[in-house]
């Protein structure tokens, strides 16, 4: 991505840094959706995040062939991957959720 883009190795290394600084601020909305939309929904919801991020990912690499729109460019894959990095709780809070749900009590410290 440094030589592809033009860009920095701080920007690069800020590109997968994106998701573990958004995990912790977005955990506390992806848990409320958990509790309060159920299980279902807040998978979808995540499931669409990380999709969204994953298509504009794509079509951006896809759209920077011409050397003018690099840097462009860039800036929007870290927004893409920010837009990914935010459904991520909503996916990775749900297997205690889930163990609640679906074992009984003695075997949900097995399952979590």
């Amino acid at each position: 991505a440094e030589i592809a883009f033009g860009m920095s190795a701080p920007f690069v290394n800020a590109m997968s840094l994106i998701f573990m600084a958004l995990y912790i601020p977005f955990t506390f909305p992806g848990s409320c959706a958990i509790d309060r939309w159920g299980c279902r929904p807040a998978l979808l919801v995540g499931a669409g995040l990380t999709a969204a991020g994953a298509v504009l990912r794509i079509g951006i690499v896809l759209l920077a062939r011409e050397s003018t729109t690099r840097h462009a460019a860039a800036w929007g894959l870290m927004v893409a991957q920010a837009i990914a990095g935010i459904g991520q709780p909503f996916i990775t809070n749900m297997p205690p959720r889930l163990a609640n749900a679906w074992f009984p009590a003695h075997q949900r410290v097995i399952a979590d």
